[in-house]
């Protein structure tokens, strides 16, 4: 008979990470390591990235506070021009004047033309406005007796 002698088996040993069969260092470990360090990076520096995008845009925004606050030191703003108003006086102009066959004694038609005018300056003087107004009034006046407040003891 036979027999079979019994040995035991030798392990098959892995490959340390980063290592091929031969124990030379495989080159895609050390990418794989490098891109996982990145991720963590990343990861642990991903809010202070924001947060020095944060600080740069502030402090941009703070430069350009600084310099319109010197640009309106050195160049104040140049006085406001008054607002002018002219009114030009017209007189009052009577248009009709009529005898009446009632106990008025006479009758007016009156007419009354007001020209208001306001000229202002803005930016330094570079931009005049004017705004006018003109105002027509007419009237009809009647003068003579007014019969309403006529009483009994009035007439003799």
């Amino acid at each position: 008979m036979t027999t079979v002698e019994l040995r035991p088996r030798k392990p098959i040993e892995e490959p340390l990470p980063g290592a091929d069969r031969r124990g030379a260092p495989d080159p895609t470990t050390r990418t794989r390591e490098r891109e996982t360090t990145r991720v963590r990076a990343e990861r642990h520096f991903g809010p202070l990235r924001a947060l020095g995008w944060l600080f740069v845009f502030a402090i941009l925004v703070a430069g350009a506070l600084v310099g319109a606050l010197v640009y309106r030191i050195a160049f104040p703003p140049a006085e406001p021009a008054p607002v002018t108003e002219v009114l030009e006086p017209s007189p009052d102009v009577v248009v009709a004047v009529r005898d009446l066959a009632r106990l008025e004694t006479a009758s007016f038609h009156m007419e009354r033309v007001i020209d208001l005018r306001e000229r202002q300056q803005t930016l330094f003087g570079l931009v005049q406005a004017e705004d006018a107004i003109l105002l027509v009034a007419a009237a009809d006046v009647s003068a003579g007796v007014d019969l309403t407040k006529l009483q009994d003891g009035d007439i003799v």
